[in-house]
């Protein structure tokens, strides 16, 4: 089974470090910048030519790049007839349109947790089940219902939390000035003994990715305000969206 990638940021360099042992895997270099070339380099993904190669020669390919451009993306592979995994950030809106091109052959996936350790991959649609390659790869999967949009909608649900979160840390400790290290103290007493390492990190994180946060943010607000009559249950997203912005 040969494996595509559309994208080669961290998440699918990531899965092609995986994946390459044991599939062969392939990456168009069509309009790619030398950064992204350089990162496939670093990996054992073989390179095509074109995007039209691409869909010729893979069994699955699995869509990383952007919320902004997945649904642009995908309509460039609207003659793709093998499984097509979706993996970006975006909103079941988004992903239901995506369906419509695919068709019977869609996938709708997640990533759980930072890429880099990458402990959950979640999946949903009819054609889940037959998505064995990341099982065969030690890559823990977990297939959420036969409907697609619920992998997106239960990662949506799950960003609205973690960012709020995020936001609320980075937001206390702008504020914090001299007391930084004795409120590091007091509420690892509260929360847990290794609470300023992980908040250190998830800080760091979000202030390192806060362009493509605050995208992820304005998918998922976008989708809300179309399936909520009030906007009074979307304040804290609101405002997670506005802190991402100014960061």
């Amino acid at each position: 089974m040969d494996i595509g990638f559309i994208g080669f940021g961290k998440v699918n360099q990531t899965l092609a470090n995986k994946l390459t042992k044991q599939y062969k895997t392939y990456v168009s270099i069509e309009n790619r910048s030398e950064e992204t070339i350089k990162r496939i380099k670093q990996t054992e993904t073989i390179k095509l030519d074109s995007n039209k190669q691409l869909m010729e020669k893979c069994d699955i390919i699995i869509s990383a790049n952007s919320p902004k451009n997945a649904l642009n993306v995908a309509k460039q592979f609207s003659n793709y007839e093998g499984l097509y995994l979706d993996l970006n950030n975006i909103n079941p809106t988004t992903t239901l349109k995506i369906e419509q091109i695919f068709s019977n052959n869609f996938i709708d996936g997640a990533i759980i947790g930072k890429v880099e350790n990458l402990k959950l991959l979640i999946l949903s649609g009819p054609k889940s089940k037959k998505l064995s390659i990341f099982k065969n790869c030690n890559i823990k999967t977990n297939i959420i219902s036969d409907k697609i949009g619920d992998a997106s909608k239960l990662k949506m649900l799950r960003s609205i939390y973690t960012k709020g979160v995020s936001a609320l840390l980075i937001e206390t400790f702008e504020n914090a000035n001299n007391l930084s290290s004795q409120l590091w103290d007091i509420l690892e007493i509260t929360e847990n003994t290794d609470f300023k390492s992980s908040s250190t990190s998830r800080i760091k994180n979000s202030k390192k990715n806060k362009k493509r946060k605050n995208e992820e943010l304005n998918e998922i607000l976008n989708f809300l305000k179309n399936q909520n009559s009030s906007t009074n249950n979307l304040i804290m997203t609101e405002a997670t969206k506005n802190k991402f912005e100014k960061l």
